[in-house]
């Protein structure tokens, strides 16, 4: 009994060798804890509210309404820090904007600009450098977007994540 129990964990033991054909290499950094966005340390909840729309105003597929400004405020982060967006959860592959997290509310999305009005794609944004490391503003907009027509009416509600890194 005990030979066919060792056989068995041998056996075992060599069913997985096989010569590496891959070798994989990992690099990375962890920012210092001083980096800070709008003051806070770690995890900080900044909350956008849009105004209310017409839904005509988003009639055709592609258009836009209600621009909305806001502002990063980073403090104490290294030159060369990396601010990326990312929603994995309520982003849309295809047009890289926010879907409504709302089953009953509208259909519209919602998109991420930079501060030259250009669309940050959610699905892959390679982020914005950090230049000065005292402090920096990074303006951005939210704007509704029709991906899709026609847009109906309804509440929306949507999440992003802004991610620092080296």
């Amino acid at each position: 009994m005990k030979r066919i129990l060792l056989a068995a964990v041998l056996s075992s033991l060599t069913v997985g060798a096989f010569a590496n054909d891959v070798q994989i290499e990992v690099d990375g950094s962890a920012l210092p804890a001083s980096c800070k966005i709008n003051g806070t340390h770690g995890t900080a909840q900044i909350s956008v509210k849009l105004p209310k729309v017409s839904i005509q105003s988003l009639s055709t597929a592609g258009s836009w309404s209600a621009n909305t400004r806001f502002t990063l405020h980073l403090t104490d982060c290294p030159v060369g820090t990396i601010v990326a967006w990312s929603a994995p959860d309520l982003m849309d592959p295809a047009s890289g904007g926010l879907r409504n997290a709302l089953s009953t509310g509208t259909n519209a999305q919602v998109r991420v600009l930079n501060e030259d009005f250009s669309p940050v794609d959610l699905a892959k944004d390679a982020g914005r450098t950090v230049s000065d490391a005292e402090s920096e503003e990074l303006t951005y907009y939210l704007q509704y977007y029709a991906k899709d027509v026609p847009v109906v009416q309804g509440a929306f509600k949507s999440s992003a994540r802004v991610t620092l890194s080296r």
